[in-house]
């Protein structure tokens, strides 16, 4: 099996809002259920990194496997996935 399709099944099994939300939840929360999979909203999954300090150069822009956003009591949280292959 070639990595290309290593990383596609992944994206894809882990795009899934139910078991994106599990394992969040487990990560974060201790199991306990914070992250509902209905109220997660896919995401752009490029991303752009702002160096910073006294060597800081030009932008660059970086990729996530899956991006996705969550909103409660007005304010907004961003989770990734970044697959190691």
């Amino acid at each position: 099996m070639c990595v290309g399709a290593i990383d596609t099944g992944a994206k894809a099994y882990l795009s899934d809002p139910g078991r994106f939300a599990d394992i969040f939840n487990f990560w974060l929360y201790k199991g306990r259920e914070v992250i509902q999979p209905d109220d997660l909203e896919e995401m752009d999954t490029t991303a752009i990194a702002l160096p910073y300090g006294a060597e800081a150069q030009e932008p660059i822009q970086k990729f996530r496997d899956i991006l996705k956003l969550y909103a409660a009591n007005s304010t907004y949280y961003s989770y990734s996935f970044e697959h190691p292959i």
